[in-house]
């Protein structure tokens, strides 16, 4: 696919709906005013056009909006961990040594290399058992990806990567920032209906003073109209919501097949959805529903409030030519076998050798080896960028492996971290140069043999 193309095209309708957004807002007190002036007795059919009360009224109902709006988005501003732990997420340590969890780690971990974001905090919601997957967070820096029991032990590898690359592009691109600033601005427009009941009451118990205070009957039509106004904004602004949130759904999608170059995952990963469940059984889970990686509800109004497109149109979106019947998308198996759900070596061969976007590349893949064939142009470089061999993989494995295992644990330790990125620094072939660099950073007695 052209993710390229399809990463432009989304922004743009996101911008579209964001300004429909806008207009809904404004058209919220548009009618305000417009049931206002009828009361008056000054409507549309009156010619009635009164500035001062447009103005207080326009003033007037963005002051109640934006009041409710900021208060939501202050209520919202806890972070990523929070979200996940509302959700009954449980934290996965760096170095956890469970097989699945640290499949997970390991994915996360390239996938943050990928997008060129820090490795964020990474959850497990052990009580769901459909395949689904978030982020959330404001920024980069307070961000958490989740998963969801079934994601994790149900997807191979490959599609495991492809959904979490989906949910970088979330907080890559700003969407979970996004979503938060719109569900404030809804629940700001839900807010006229509360202060409308208000009006209303006051209105009730008001008797006029003489025959010509019209007052009590301009306080019912201001309650009336702010209860209307409400309800239609909401509805409105929950369309367009679930609008703004479909289309960064295929952003996101497109940004997963950059990371990974292999959209043939995300197609497979998708039809396992569409063929299984994604639907979050934690009733808080609507509260979020634009977070997840496919559509966390079912019901009678899910065509109306969708917050995700529908699977077949996300599958042909990455892959036209996918068989839904077979997984397969064009030639080769696209399924790994079950046995290969795990960071399974003996597996690695058999996944990647039936993987039709390998095997494009494969006729003459002895030559893509760690370095390019002789006579390669720029043009054959940037094409093989992303595409793996076999040899390639065992060789990767090889190294991982040759590592001593008390380095690859302080590499996942937030404090022995930084240890390790400074011995990298160290210039331990040169002792005169290493006795330098030990003085100016106060190393004391390091023993240079620890690296």
């Amino acid at each position: 696919m052209d993710f390229f193309t399809a990463q432009t095209r989304a922004r743009a309708k996101t911008r579209q709906l964001v300004v429909l957004f806008i207009l809904a807002v404004l058209g919220v007190s548009a009618g305000v005013y417009a049931i206002i002036m009828i009361a008056l007795g000054g409507g549309p059919a009156h010619g009635g056009w009164d500035p001062t009360i447009a103005l207080w009224t326009f003033f007037g109902v963005g002051v109640l909006i934006g009041g409710a709006s900021l208060f939501k988005w202050a209520s919202l501003r806890s972070g990523g961990p929070a979200v996940a732990e509302m959700m009954g997420g449980r934290r996965i340590a760096p170095g956890t040594l469970q097989p699945a969890e640290r499949r997970l780690v390991n994915v996360v971990e390239e996938m943050a290399l990928a997008a060129g974001v820090p490795v964020p905090q990474i959850y497990v919601l052990d009580h769901e058992a459909s395949i689904n997957a978030f982020a959330a967070g404001l920024t980069t820096g307070d961000a958490v990806v989740a998963v969801s029991r079934g994601a994790l032990e149900q997807l191979p590898r490959d599609e495991l990567q492809a959904v979490i690359g989906h949910e970088f592009s979330h907080i890559l691109n700003g969407d979970m920032r996004l979503n938060l600033k719109l569900t404030a601005i809804i629940f700001g427009i839900l807010v006229l209906t509360i202060v409308g009941r208000i009006v209303l009451q006051s209105s009730g118990g008001r008797r006029p003073r003489n025959s010509k205070d019209n007052s009590g009957a301009v306080l019912l039509a201001v309650g009336i109209s702010l209860i209307l106004a409400g309800y239609l904004g909401y509805f409105f602004g929950r369309l367009i919501q679930a609008a703004v949130s479909r289309q960064r759904e295929f952003l996101a999608d497109a940004s997963s097949v950059q990371f990974t170059r292999n959209p043939h995952a995300m197609a497979n990963a998708l039809n396992r959805i569409r063929v299984g469940s994604s639907v979050i059984s934690d009733p808080r889970a609507g509260e979020i529903s634009h977070f997840f990686f496919a559509q966390s509800f079912s019901g009678i109004f899910d065509a109306l409030f969708a917050t995700h497109p529908p699977l077949p149109k996300r599958i042909k979106a990455v892959v036209p030519n996918y068989d839904f019947a077979t997984g397969n998308a064009g030639s080769g198996v696209m399924h790994k076998p079950a046995d290969c759900s795990t960071d399974n070596p003996a597996c690695v061969g058999a996944t990647w050798h039936g993987h039709p976007a390998r095997e494009a590349h494969g006729r003459g893949a002895q030559a893509t080896s760690a370095h390019p064939a002789p006579g390669a142009t720029p043009a054959s470089a940037l094409a093989s960028i992303g595409t793996l061999t076999s040899a390639q993989i065992h060789r990767a494995e090889d190294l991982h492996g040759s590592l001593p295992v008390p380095l690859l644990q302080a590499a996942h330790d937030p404090t022995q971290a930084a240890w390790v990125i400074l011995g990298l620094l160290l210039e331990t072939a040169n002792p005169q140069v290493l006795q330098q660099q030990s003085t100016h950073l106060d190393l004391g007695s390091f023993d240079p043999a620890l690296l």
